[in-house]
């Protein structure tokens, strides 16, 4: 029997328990395994590794000790360059206000008590709050688009904090901690499902949005022969709908995998460039 490793961050929310996400990260590779298995006509596990930091899997993945990883998009940039045979296998896609597409939202957010309501009216008398400097939404791309309008994420603000995550970030935001945030485009509609933050739409609000190419499941060429036929596998599982209910309680709003193209997280190497990021100043 062949076997496969997969490896995984701790989840993107952190609203999960990790025994929860462990079973659904479990569940997701027993399917994608089934499905390959019969696509190539041998016997194939996939074994999944114990949860490791997203420093942790990156190195992992570069180093080739892992076949298959569910990876941040800015993990899989780092990795990518430092392992050529790495490649995007799939993608997740999601459905966001009503459109479901390839990206998902990195969005800068504000305490209406701030008084600010664009990008532009933003002074040095603010403070920010960012999640993770690993996390493309929760700090990366949300930074680099700041640069963009004339805002330095770093020197254009009286405190940066880095809050550990999309929800410590959000939380400061409202708590009055911070006056502006980073995060994903659900942040704020998942704190206001926290029982003492149900006016969260009301005290946050959304000052600028970008665009970011999905979370990949990421393969290792020279380990997973027939690569296409993992693709083909991980469109096939996402289209069940208890296995569907597994990847969104690691990725959130999923509505399936899809084909992927790495070229499509060229504005993530941007945004490194940019920002003048190297992958230790991130992981």
């Amino acid at each position: 029997m062949r076997t496969f490793t997969l490896s995984y961050y701790p989840d993107i929310t952190q609203y999960q328990t990790p025994s929860d996400m462990k079973r659904a990260v479990e569940g997701f590779a027993a399917a994608v395994s089934t499905s390959y298995s019969k696509k190539v006509g041998e016997a194939t596990q996939i074994k999944v590794l114990p949860v490791m930091s997203v420093s942790e899997q990156t190195q992992a993945m570069i180093e080739g000790t892992c076949s298959i990883g569910l990876m941040k998009p800015v993990s899989y940039v780092f990795a990518k360059m430092k392992n050529p045979a790495l490649t995007p296998a799939a993608v997740a896609w999601r459905e966001i206000n009503g459109v479901e597409a390839d990206t998902y939202l990195g969005q800068l957010y504000a305490n209406r008590r701030s008084g600010v309501k664009t990008i532009e009216q933003i002074t040095k008398r603010h403070r920010i709050a960012y999640g993770d400097a690993f996390s493309t939404s929760n700090f990366l791309i949300p930074a680099a688009e700041l640069l963009s309008q004339g805002v330095h994420p770093f020197t254009g603000f009286r405190q940066v904090t880095f809050f550990g995550g999309h929800d410590n970030a959000c939380r400061a935001v409202y708590l009055n901690d911070a006056d502006i945030g980073a995060g994903h485009d659900g942040v704020i509609d998942l704190l206001a499902q926290v029982p003492g933050y149900a006016d969260a739409h009301e005290q946050l609000t959304q000052i600028a949005a970008v665009r970011i190419y999905s979370d990949p499941v990421v393969i290792n060429s020279k380990l997973i022969p027939n690569s296409s036929v993992m693709t083909e596998a991980l469109a096939e599982v996402s289209a069940v709908p208890d296995i569907l209910k597994n990847i969104q309680l690691f990725w959130g709003n999923v509505t399936r995998l899809a084909q992927a193209e790495d070229q499509r997280y060229s504005s993530i190497r941007e945004a490194l460039v940019a920002l003048s990021l190297a992958q230790k100043d991130v992981l």
